[in-house]
């Protein structure tokens, strides 16, 4: 069985047990205030030992204080008194924290607690550095030892809150962090990280060192890094999105004032010694003229300065970290897989993950209950670029695929609101409601608003929301700006109730009348498994011809 993109190794050191719809079990989840926000963090990772599973690392983090000052005031006076931070951390060894003006830190084997003296001035910013080590994390970053048959490397795939096995941060997607990556690895390894590469040294000590550094901000569960004794191909540079210096005002463009700038994304497929480039070239050829499709389609120039991707057999499907995407190795192609669905399977993928640029990266959710708003989208993604690259056949097909798997979980496991709060944790979230039934819930928003009001509504939703996080009802006021259309009712039954319309129809004739009476019943209900019973009623409109 192929495994599905963007799904990761199964957080059984987190407890992950399924989806839970009782209350009575289930507390809501909400995003982690922003008094104290992380915004800048400069990570040194020493990987001189990592033969032994041994990661040694210092992160010195800005942490910044809010620009109004709760101290004074407000409920939460006598606690912003001596402000605290807490991150997360599992399993780290040696810990030690140094700050200026600490009243006191601790570790509990989970989390690191650090309070200040004095509180926060309005903007006021503090550095805190954590120096750890981490010896065969249980989540989060896999090294894979030479005697395995795999050579000697390591790397991360962190959705949804993994990071928190070896990198001491508030590891939730409203804490955004701009990134200096330092990778000390042995001689002779290469190291990969978010953002643009900024050089290599070789140190006194025998071992070398990269360099990466990424100005955007960057969510925990999209950092990634790989190290290791790596197979890197550069492909020729891709073309970058020009528009007018208007469009955001007026989200309109003539065909004729595109423009693209050629040749300055670089392009880079990595996998591990031993991998054919052939291989790589022929498994991630495509990238170029679909970065291409996509931000014509969008209208939102590709805003990372590189796009890696990296094969590697720790990484259980793909994931979209921003600039450097992960794959299993399961989806490489060769001359041969290259004839079969499973080639296929990948061009889908690999749209779906760059779809993650805009829907996820550059516009992050600000908690996992908005989850839709990037899974459901690049699954959307992926249906339009079949109807356009390939066929109306592949489309149709698609969409069919896609109802299926999602009516097949809602009857038979359960129904759940797209969006929720209730869940046991958060990759629980990622099943079939998440992915094709928000993409099915976005194509009927597109046929509602038709073409050009919905284009232009997701456009305005990207442009406003680029770079910050966002929230489902963001997305659906930037549709309503542009269509007019109250979509409150539509995402009310659709996005935050469960299930959808089972109809049952009936009919009667009458000879002697020459009439025919046809009726229509809801009759949907929730799987017996499910603890929600009778699901609610949908408003309709019924179109008769």
């Amino acid at each position: 069985k192929m495994p599905r993109c963007c799904r990761g190794h199964t957080d059984t050191a987190s407890g992950a047990t399924g989806f839970l719809l009782d209350p009575a079990k289930t507390l809501p989840s909400y995003a982690p205030d922003l008094v104290l926000e992380p915004k800048h963090m400069d990570v040194f990772l020493d990987f001189s030992q990592m033969e032994r599973s041994l990661l040694v690392g210092k992160v010195e983090l800005s942490i910044h204080g809010h620009e109004n000052d709760l101290s004074k005031g407000s409920f939460f006076r006598n606690t912003l008194a001596h402000p605290t931070i807490t991150l997360n951390a599992v399993n780290f060894l040696e810990v030690a924290v140094d700050s200026e003006e600490i009243k006191e830190w601790n570790y509990d084997g989970k989390k690191i607690v650090v309070t200040w003296q004095k509180p926060f001035a309005s903007r006021e910013v503090r550095k805190l550095i954590v120096r750890y080590s981490v010896s065969h994390p249980l989540n989060g970053l896999y090294f894979s030892t030479a005697p395995n048959g795999i050579p000697l490397s390591a790397v991360t795939d962190l959705e949804t809150e993994r990071a928190r096995y070896w990198l001491p941060c508030v590891d939730f997607p409203q804490i955004r962090t701009t990134l200096d990556i330092q990778l000390k690895v042995p001689k002779g390894f290469s190291g990969v990280a978010n953002g643009a590469f900024v050089g290599k040294k070789e140190l006194e000590d025998g071992h070398d060192q990269y360099e990466f550094k990424l100005d955007f901000p960057c969510p925990s569960y999209l950092i990634c890094i790989a190290v290791g004794d790596l197979v890197i191909v550069e492909d020729s540079p891709a073309d970058k999105l020009v528009l007018p210096d208007d469009f955001q005002s007026t989200l309109r463009v003539k065909e004729e004032d595109i423009k693209w700038e050629e040749g300055v994304i670089p392009l880079r497929y990595i996998s591990v010694r031993g991998t054919e480039e052939e291989n790589l070239r022929l498994s991630f050829g495509e990238t170029k003229g679909m970065m291409k499709w996509l931000q014509n389609k969008l209208l939102v120039p590709m805003p990372w300065p590189k796009y890696d991707q990296i094969f590697h057999p720790e990484i259980d499907g793909a994931m979209e970290n921003i600039s450097f995407v992960t794959w299993n190795q399961i989806y490489m192609v060769d001359r041969n897989l290259q004839k079969e669905f499973r080639n296929q399977l990948l061009h889908q993928v690999i749209l779906h993950e760059m779809a993650h640029t805009y829907f996820g990266d550059a516009v992050v959710i600000r908690h996992f209950e908005h989850a839709w708003l990037k899974e459901s989208w690049a699954t959307f993604m992926e249906s339009l670029w079949l109807l356009e690259n390939r066929s109306k056949d592949h489309y149709f097909l698609d969409l069919y695929d896609n109802a299926v798997n999602y009516i097949a979980e809602s009857d038979g496991e359960y129904a759940r609101p797209i969006v929720t709060r209730s869940y046991d944790h958060s990759w629980s979230m990622f099943d079939h409601h998440l992915y094709p039934g928000g993409a099915w819930r976005l194509h009927m928003l597109q046929h509602l608003l038709g073409d050009e009001c919905f284009w232009r509504g997701v456009r305005r939703y990207l442009y406003d929301f680029f770079g910050k996080t966002a929230e489902t009802d963001h997305f659906r006021a930037c549709l309503e700006r542009e269509s007019g259309i109250n979509l409150v009712p539509f995402f009310d039954q659709w996005f935050y109730r469960p299930g959808y319309p089972v109809i049952r129809l009936s009919y009667t004739y009458s000879a002697p009348q020459q009439s025919l009476t046809v009726s229509l019943h809801q009759v949907q209900t929730a799987p017996s498994s499910s603890s929600s019973g009778a699901l609610h009623l949908f408003d309709i409109d019924v179109e008769v011809l």
